[in-house]
This record gives structure tokens, C-alpha cells and sequence, in this order.
């Protein structure tokens, strides 16, 4: 009987965790690392260089067109906002677009009250948050597979938590935007992101609020991941609201303990396309290529 695959394996190098960052009940550990023998770009990098993400023809609301005219794999992270056309989205999974081509992928619409056919031809800017955990943890527990086999969640129960947390926030917004609940929050009390700043050879970060770890995300490159790191340390912000008083921190020994942990997990790998494996585990998922992990992550809030 073969030995279980464990998401170690899939990591190039030894990752450590480095000391903690606090803000209120929000601790953040980064996790350092070497970079995997993987050259791709982040999408903030590749917008520059006319990366474009636009609209299927006629909008289609669970997916968007990404076309790679550089010379670059691009990673479009799970959970990564994007805004803009029609109405704003998510990224429901991991996808490595490569060079030259123009693909498909799988999307959440995190804005239910517009869908602006004016718009349809504009492309997509990235937005300074990642999706609310709740948002990202409601996507994996529904992911399933659709008609034409692609992996998608459930869009009825990502607008409904998004109502919910709008309606916890007290945040009006016309178009049941999750963004517009996230611009409110940082102009009443910016987050103060800058003390957050990303260590050199970090390549992904686990955070907790209060004692329950809510996030652990893992990149295959330092340069990829600092890329987004401000957008992933945003993206906690409106879960601090759900905290007062004082709250005991968690400590470094309990973060390396949970990293041991999770990277002692068996996963299971699955062809996603021709290049790119689906990673999946009782505690997340990612994508690798060629059995090298590119992008992890654990969310439950």
C-alpha cells in the first residue's frame, strides 16, 4: 500500500514561522520560506504588462476571461477580489494562466445588486482587500462540481453571507457590495496595514483572532506573495469588529505547532489542466505544477 501524499511533500524547502504580529485580537505569524523552482507573477505584477480580465460575452455571472499576453505564467489566487465591468467578483479557486493564452475562470459575484451591460467591455482592477473570511469559508464548503465538471460554490449562499455581514456592519450599500462594506470600514478606522509589513523570505502567513487560527496561506514565491500580502492582511479587518476588551494573543510554539500540523496532513492531488494539479485536504486547498505547491490555503471564520 503506497505511503499518503503529504502537503509537505509538495514544499520545496523547510517553512518556518517567524514572531507574531498583534493588532487588537488579530495575530499574524508569517511564514518564511525559500522559493520553489516555479517561475509565475502575481496579478498586480501582470496588470501592467496588459494582463486583462474581462467579461464573458453577454456576462455570465461564475466566470471571467483572463488573457496572458506576456511572456509569464500568472497565479490568480482563490479568494482574491476583483472589481470592475459588471459587477465585482472573487476568484472561487486557484489559476495559473500561461503565457499567451486566454482561459477561463471560475468566479463568485461578491456585488448582487448591479450588472451593468454598459460595462461589459471594461477590464477588471484589483482590489486593496482579499474576500472576508466568511466569504472564503462559505465558497469551500459549498465547491462543488458543475455541468461542465469545473469546480464552483455556491453563489446563492456567498450572497447571503455577504448580506449578513452588512447587515452586522450596519453598512448601507445599493448594490449589496462586499467591497463597499470593506471601503466603509476603512475610512471610519483605517487598518494599519504598514505594521504588518511582510518579512524578506516570507511567503505566506498564518493568522489568528483571538485563540482560532481563521487563515494560513502559503505561496510558492517571496517576490508573488509580498505581491498580495497587504490585500490578505485587509481582508481580516471586519472580523475585528466581532471583538472588545482584551483578548489573550496566540503565541508563537502554538503557530509552529498548527503548521507542523497542517503540513503533516495527507492531500490529494487532481489534474486541473494541462500544466496545474488541484490540491486538496481536510483542511484546504491550493494548486500545484509538477507536484510543487504554488499556492495553499486554510480559511474557517
Amino acid at each position: 500500500m503506497n505511503a499518503p501524499l503529504l502537503l509537505s511533500a509538495l514544499v520545496p524547502s523547510r517553512l518556518r514561522v517567524g514572531d507574531a504580529i498583534a493588532h487588537r485580537a488579530l495575530t499574524v505569524f508569517p511564514i518564511l520560506g525559500a522559493d520553489a523552482p516555479v517561475e509565475f507573477i502575481s496579478l498586480e505584477r501582470a496588470l501592467p504588462l496588459d494582463f486583462a480580465l474581462t467579461e464573458v460575452p453577454g456576462g455570465v455571472v461564475t466566470a471571467l476571461v483572463a488573457h496572458n499576453p506576456t511572456d509569464h505564467h500568472v497565479l490568480l489566487l482563490d479568494g482574491q477580489e476583483v472589481i470592475g465591468a459588471r459587477q465585482n467578483r472573487v476568484f472561487d479557486g486557484t489559476f495559473l494562466v500561461a503565457p499567451h493564452t486566454k482561459r477561463p475562470v471560475a468566479v463568485c459575484c461578491i456585488e448582487r445588486g448591479r450588472w451593468e451591460a454598459s460595462r461589459e467591455n471594461e477590464t477588471f482592477e484589483s482590489s486593496a482587500h482579499f474576500a472576508d473570511p466568511r466569504v472564503r469559508t462559505i465558497q469551500r464548503a459549498t465547491r462543488a462540481r458543475d455541468r461542465d465538471g469545473s469546480l464552483r460554490s455556491d453563489q446563492q449562499a456567498v450572497w447571503k453571507t455577504i448580506d449578513g455581514i452588512l447587515a452586522s456592519e450596519r453598512v448601507l450599500s445599493p448594490t449589496a457590495s462586499l467591497v463597499d462594506v470593506q471601503a466603509s470600514r476603512a475610512a471610519e478606522e483605517p487598518f494599519p496595514v504598514t505594521k504588518f509589513w511582510p518579512r524578506e523570505a516570507q511567503v505566506g502567513l498564518m493568522a489568528y483572532l483571538g485563540p482560532k487560527l481563521v487563515s494560513v496561506e502559503i505561496l510558492g514565491r517571496a517576490d508573488a506573495y509580498r505581491d498580495v500580502h497587504a490585500q490578505l492582511v485587509r481582508g481580516f479587518s471586519l472580523l475585528l469588529s466581532r471583538f472588545e476588551g482584551d483578548v489573550e494573543n496566540v503565541d508563537v510554539d502554538r503557530a509552529r505547532a498548527d503548521l507542523d500540523r497542517l503540513l503533516s496532513l495527507p492531500v490529494a492531488l487532481e489534474a486541473q489542466d494541462a500544466e496545474t494539479e488541484r490540491v486538496h485536504g481536510a483542511l484546504g486547498q491550493g494548486l500545484s505544477r509538477g507536484r510543487t505547491l504554488l499556492h495553499w490555503s486554510t480559511v474557517a471564520a
